[in-house]
C-alpha cells in the first residue's frame, strides 16, 4: 500500500492502517506516520489518498484529527496516528441557504452542487442523481449541504454519498449493484452470522411532510411610539403586502436591500420597520397582508400490525410509534 497525504507520500507503521467501510455509513481509514526526523505536522483537512501496490484507489478523503507522540522522552522521532474522513467532509463544510417549491428532488440536488459543492470540485453524472419525487416546498435555513442532503434523501427514499472520485450519488438503493457476489470465493467459511432485530419497526408513524404555504392571511397592529419590529402567526413565505395607515409601504429583504421602509426574510415571522422611518404610535394602524408556512404532519398507521403486536406483548395497546 502507498499512502500519501497532501502530496507527499508517507511512511507508515506496518499494520497500522485500517480502511473501514459500510453501507450508508461514511468510510474512515487510520493509520500511523513514522517521523524519523520529528519534522512532520499534519492537519484537519489535508487531503489523503491511498493506494494499493498495483495503484488501484483504496481511499479518499481528508485528515480529520491527528494525535502525535514522541517515540521516547527526549526523543525527537514521531508517531503521528492519523485520522481519516472521505470525501462527505466537502458537504459537511459547506452551509446552504435555499428554498425551492414543486421542483424534483433531483433538481434541487443539482442546484446544491451547482451553487456550492461543484466549487469543492463535486459533480453529477447523468446517471449518479436521480429525479426523485417533486418536493412541493423546503426551506434550507443556512444547515451543512449534508444535511441538507440527508433530508432529501429521507423525503425521496432515496441513498446519497460521494465517491473517491467526488462524483456525488443521489439514488435509489438498487441503482448500483455490488461489483462482486458474495459466495464461497470471498466468505470466510463459517462467517455467516444471521441478527434479528427490530430497530427500525414501526406501526404507528408520524411523518414529518416539510412545509406549505398559507392562504392569504391579514393581520393589523398598532404602535406604540418605540418598537419597531413586528411579530406575525406565521414565518413568511413570499414578501408581504403592508399598509400603514392604508398607504403602501416599500419592502425589502432583512440584510440584503437597503432604502425600504420595511423589511422581511422567508421563513421568519417578524417584519422590521427601517430606522430612518419613525416609529409606528398608538395612533397609527399597520396592516400586513402575507401568506405563512405551516409544518406539515401526517400520521399513518397498521392496524393489523398493531393486534399483532398486541397478541406479541400481551396487552397494552401493541403501538410501537416513530
Amino acid at each position: 500500500m502507498r499512502v500519501y497525504v497532501g502530496r507527499q507520500q508517507v511512511q507508515i507503521k506496518k499494520y497500522s492502517l485500517r480502511i473501514t467501510e459500510a453501507i450508508e455509513e461514511r468510510s474512515t481509514c487510520e493509520f500511523v506516520v513514522w517521523d524519523e526526523a520529528g519534522s512532520m505536522h499534519f492537519t484537519k483537512g489535508q487531503p489523503v489518498r491511498v493506494e494499493t501496490d498495483d495503484g488501484a484507489l483504496a481511499f479518499a478523503g481528508f485528515v480529520n484529527d491527528v494525535t502525535e507522540q514522541k517515540l521516547a522522552p527526549g526523543d525527537y522521532r514521531l508517531w503521528h496516528t492519523v485520522r481519516c474522513v472521505d470525501m462527505h467532509y466537502l458537504a459537511d463544510k459547506r452551509i446552504v441557504s435555499e428554498s425551492y417549491t414543486d421542483t424534483t428532488a433531483g433538481d434541487i440536488v443539482r442546484d446544491l452542487i451547482a451553487k456550492y459543492l461543484g466549487a469543492e470540485g463535486v459533480q453529477a453524472t447523468a446517471e449518479s442523481v436521480q429525479e426523485g419525487p417533486t418536493i412541493h416546498s423546503t426551506v434550507l435555513n443556512y444547515v451543512p449541504a449534508s444535511q441538507a442532503l440527508d433530508a432529501l434523501a429521507q423525503a425521496a427514499g432515496f441513498t446519497w454519498w460521494i465517491g473517491y472520485d467526488r462524483v456525488l450519488w443521489f439514488c435509489d438503493r438498487t441503482a448500483v449493484q455490488a461489483p462482486y457476489a458474495a459466495d464461497n470465493s470471498i466468505a470466510r467459511r463459517g462467517s455467516v452470522t444471521l441478527q434479528v432485530t427490530a430497530d427500525l419497526y414501526r406501526n404507528r408513524q408520524y411523518v414529518r411532510g416539510g412545509q406549505a404555504v398559507t392562504d392569504p392571511q391579514t393581520e393589523v397592529r398598532v404602535g406604540d411610539g418605540s418598537t419597531r419590529s413586528f411579530a406575525l402567526g406565521f414565518p413568511l413565505a413570499e414578501e408581504p403586502t403592508i399598509l400603514v395607515n392604508g398607504q403602501p409601504q416599500t419592502v425589502g429583504i432583512k440584510g440584503v436591500d437597503t432604502g425600504r421602509q420595511w423589511f422581511w426574510n422567508k421563513g421568519d415571522a417578524v417584519i422590521t420597520q427601517d430606522d430612518s422611518v419613525p416609529p409606528l404610535t398608538a395612533s397609527d394602524t399597520l396592516q400586513v397582508t402575507y401568506r405563512g408556512l405551516f409544518n406539515i404532519i401526517v400520521l399513518s398507521q397498521d392496524d393489523a400490525a398493531i393486534i399483532d403486536r398486541q397478541n406479541v406483548e400481551g396487552g397494552g395497546t401493541g403501538m410501537v410509534e416513530d
